[in-house]
């Protein structure tokens, strides 16, 4: 079991109730996630590699979202894939404008406040996690079963695949 001391920079291993005592070498340790000596470390980073990681983050799930909705929509062709593909331009940039543009923009502010060296997971508030979780279920959910068709789904995966690549850019751009 692991328990937070209160100390920014140090996690203490506790097996059966008994504290595994902090080893005073351990701040001489140059890695930043390891298991050293009954400690675990954080791992932390600076924060223009926090900005750089939600960046590729944030990247590289669009692309994975948007992959399937690409994958989907090779079955179909004329006007629904037409139509299909303007409704999920459309909901990607509107998603991007009036949604996900704010949310990297608060992530941003929250990065560069940060100290210097944070924790590599900080690139997201920790409810921010849980939402992910969330969406991250419903989607398998929605891809498992038979609720909406795939060019639906395709329309929306787009739209938020594109969103969330459009949004990236600005965690590129405030790192640069």
């Amino acid at each position: 079991m692991l328990s937070y001391d209160g100390n920014d920079s140090f996690w203490y291993v506790i097996f059966l109730s008994e504290l595994v005592p902090r080893q005073t070498d351990c701040h001489s340790n140059k890695f930043t996630g390891c298991i050293y000596l009954g400690i675990l470390k954080k791992p932390a980073v600076g924060r223009n590699w926090l900005l750089l990681l939600s960046g590729f983050m944030w990247s590289g799930v669009g692309i994975l979202l948007n992959s399937f909705a690409i994958r989907w929509l090779q079955l179909y062709e004329g006007w629904p894939l037409a139509v299909s593909v303007a409704c999920g331009i459309v909901l990607g940039l509107a998603i991007a404008f009036f949604g996900f543009r704010r949310v990297a923009a608060t992530n941003i502010q929250r990065i560069l406040t940060m100290p210097e060296n944070s924790c590599v997971f900080a690139f997201q508030k920790w409810q921010s996690y849980i939402l992910i979780a969330v969406m991250m279920s419903m989607g398998i959910f929605l891809r498992h079963t038979a609720i909406f068709p795939r060019i639906f789904l395709a329309s929306v995966y787009m739209g938020i695949g594109s969103a969330l690549f459009i949004a990236s850019i600005k965690y590129y751009r405030t790192r640069g």
